[in-house]
């Protein structure tokens, strides 16, 4: 004959575990698996952000011609083609423009995700 198999969950195992042994950063079998409502938002704001940033990066690359001109004038970078601004300029536009987007949602949506108000 085999031993009967036992059929505990974990929860109950945690529960029977003294406090002290109890460990708070790990994640509990009822919230594993479960991500929270501002946590979602939080991160479709941020795909938001990325993909919403491409083309405005494109059109204010474009707009600061003059700027990449004198650049190129000044330092000798490669800043102007036959067919426009080079990539590196507009990956340093579209890194500022994430950027600064990023920051400013960081100073008005995430203290209402983290109190758990809607976000408007």
């Amino acid at each position: 004959m085999s031993a009967p198999v036992r059929e505990d969950s974990a929860e109950s195992e945690v529960a029977r575990l003294p406090s002290s042994e109890r460990s708070e950063g790990v994640a509990r079998p009822e919230t594993m698996g479960k991500t929270s409502r501002p946590q979602i938002q939080r991160a479709l704001l941020v795909v938001v952000v990325l993909v919403s940033s491409a083309p405005a990066a494109f059109v204010v690359t474009f707009l600061a011609m003059p700027l990449w001109s004198w650049i190129e004038r000044r330092f000798g970078l490669e800043a102007v083609g036959h067919s426009g601004p080079a990539t590196w300029c507009f990956e340093v536009v579209y890194a500022t423009i994430v950027v600064v987007q990023l920051l400013a949602l960081r100073r008005h949506v995430a203290p209402a995700l983290r109190s758990g108000k809607e976000v408007e």
